[in-house]
């Protein structure tokens, strides 16, 4: 009997001990992933950032730093979607942006608020 309560208790021990520790367990996932995407923002590597927040919005999706990380690495990496293009019409040259997103081609007006947006955002 003595045997069987003293493997009961253990194994509640471990239990709780489990339980206990796997909040401290997650918040320390996050924490590195946060830190990890900060690292690879601050050296310009806005993909892997990327990458890095995503792995802490996986494990804590309400995780208001791995959030703003996220959105912070979407902007950067939007840069690389727009091109400078020039219509060319009756000896007139005239520029415009063009943003490829998802497969669908953005031009013109609606490109150049888009990246005033993306401008405005990366400055605040």
């Amino acid at each position: 009997m003595r045997t069987s309560c003293a493997r009961l208790l253990c194994a509640l021990t471990i239990a709780m001990a489990g339980t206990g520790c796997s909040g401290g367990l997650t918040g320390f996932i996050v924490d590195q992933r946060n830190h990890q995407g900060d690292l690879a923002l601050g050296n310009g590597n806005a993909k892997e950032a990327l990458l890095a927040y995503r792995l802490a919005i996986d494990v804590d999706a309400r995780n208001e730093h791995a959030r703003t990380g996220l959105a912070r690495a979407e902007i950067a990496l939007a840069e690389e979607a727009f091109e400078r293009k020039a219509l060319s019409r009756e000896g007139f040259n005239v520029p415009f942006l063009e943003l490829n997103h998802a497969g669908h081609r953005i031009w013109g007006a609606t490109a150049g608020i888009l990246w005033n947006l993306r401008q405005k955002l990366l400055a605040a």
